[in-house]
């Protein structure tokens, strides 16, 4: 499997097209999010880097209080391709209602670009619960 944006943790011009790629992937998205409430959220220009992986998109539907998060990975022998979850951010905080996000963690490749938009599609075009998108996430061939 070939991986896209392969330099993404060490050259800035490589993260860019990659944050730019995942934005037009989720504006593509069939239910049009950016028409629908969704915007972006936290990651535009802010470039957070790990050892072994960068938030590289996020966006927030401030009025269904949903969100999402993409995390590329640099590959090594105990990541698998995709990794991802739903959680509740802000909760417990005086200040921010809580948000139920979708994350997902990928070394960036054909197959798992395609199981995150699925997952994508379904959380965000098709408002499915976070229970759903949890038992699509147990079913998919993530290894």
């Amino acid at each position: 499997m070939t991986e896209k944006f392969a330099e993404f943790l060490t050259d800035l011009g490589t993260y860019q097209a990659a944050e730019r790629y995942w934005r037009e992937r989720f504006a593509a998205l069939p239910c049009d999010p950016f028409a629908n409430g969704w915007e972006d959220w936290g990651t535009s220009g802010v470039r957070v880097i790990a050892d072994e992986s960068c938030n590289v998109y996020g966006a927030i539907q401030h009025t269904r209080k949903r969100g999402i998060v993409i995390v590329m990975c640099k590959p090594s022998e105990a990541i698998q391709r995709l990794t991802a979850w739903t959680a509740t951010w802000g909760e417990g905080w005086q200040d921010t209602a809580p948000i139920d996000y979708l994350k997902i963690n990928l070394v960036h490749t054909e197959q798992s670009e395609s199981m995150a938009l699925a997952l994508l599609h379904r959380f965000v075009c098709e408002s499915a619960s976070r229970e759903d998108i949890d038992a699509l996430i147990e079913s998919l061939d993530t290894g």
